[in-house]
């Protein structure tokens, strides 16, 4: 399997287009492959490499959101930053098993509000602002 946009997309629970681009995802799983094949380990599985892929690429996509909020908004929730960080440690871990060659668990963390609610409802209260 290789990570797609979709995978992406999926993982963050079915992030918007209009929100983050398929570019811009694109450019984040190139990114992830690129740090997760320069730490994997010759013993990990091609699963485990993919789901690091995954997380790391989610984590990047994530990152890449809250400076475009950022710069729109002048300040990113405290929400968004919390799932910034479960992303980081979730992906951290799937690096750290690739690069031992153990096997990585799948990411079945629930999360708490997802970040469609919070761009829905940041998007919301931006619209009427500008209003």
């Amino acid at each position: 399997m290789t990570v797609t946009v979709s995978d992406v997309r999926e993982l963050l629970k079915d992030l918007p287009s209009e929100y983050v681009s398929d570019d811009v995802i694109q450019k984040q799983i190139e990114v992830a492959q690129f740090i997760v094949n320069k730490e994997k380990s010759s013993q990990a599985s091609d699963s485990d490499v993919d789901q690091a892929v995954l997380l790391n690429a989610a984590f990047l996509t994530l990152t890449a959101y809250a400076s475009e909020v950022e710069r729109s908004l002048g300040v990113v929730s405290p929400s968004l930053n919390t799932l910034i960080e479960r992303y980081k440690v979730m992906a951290d871990l799937a690096l750290k098993y690739v690069k031992r060659g153990s096997d990585a668990p799948y990411p079945h963390a629930r999360l708490g509000d997802s970040l469609w609610d919070y761009v829905k409802t940041q998007y919301g209260y931006y619209a009427r602002a500008q209003a």
